[in-house]
Parts: C-alpha cells; sequence; structure tokens
C-alpha cells in the first residue's frame, strides 16, 4: 500500500496519462475480469448455438416440439446436449425424445 500523498500522486499522473493519449489505464484485475467474461460469453453463445442446431435436427427426425419439451431442451447442461446430439440420431419418433428425456 502506497502513502496517501503518493497515492494521489499516482493518480493523478495516471489521469494525465489517459487524457493525453486518449485511453484508459486498465488494471491486471479488470484484465483478468475482461478475458473471463469473454470467455464466459464464448461459452454462452455456443450454448445458444447448440440449442439452436439440436432442435432443427430433432425437428428433421420427430416433427415439431411441443413447447413442454421445449422447455426441458432449454435447461439441459452442455454435457446433456452433447449426449442428445448423439443420441437423436437413432430417433425416429417424439415418443424416442420422450424416453431419452425420462432417462436418470
Amino acid at each position: 500500500m502506497f502513502p496517501a500523498e503518493l497515492e494521489v500522486q499516482l493518480w493523478q499522473a495516471l489521469s494525465t496519462l489517459e487524457r493525453n493519449k486518449h485511453m484508459r489505464y486498465v488494471t491486471s484485475v479488470e484484465r483478468i475480469g475482461y478475458a473471463r467474461g469473454h470467455q464466459e460469453g464464448l461459452a454462452e453463445g455456443w450454448r445458444v448455438e447448440a440449442v439452436a442446431l439440436v432442435r432443427k435436427l430433432l425437428q428433421r427426425r420427430v416433427g415439431m416440439l411441443p413447447p413442454v419439451l421445449d422447455q426441458r431442451l432449454e435447461a439441459l447442461s452442455v454435457d446433456e446436449f452433447e449426449a442428445l446430439s448423439e443420441a437423436l440420431l437413432d430417433f425416429s419418433a417424439l415418443g424416442d425424445l420422450e424416453q431419452w428425456l425420462a432417462q436418470p
């Protein structure tokens, strides 16, 4: 921890630097936060795309999904989606999906 006087000088110097360079100083903690946010955003984007793809494949295999089953798909984990994406290749009717979802 800096003495109070040095801390004030540091923040004044950083403020001057930010104004002169037209850029904001980003701390290590902020950089880590940005990186984590980026990774979480990528993971969520992947999940959204996976849900859309599995939904399309299911509709081709078994027809339109009732809203209740559609909601159950939204609740699946990434691992469960991976398993479903393989299992749906063997589905021929809506009952196959219902049976798969009923498994523990």
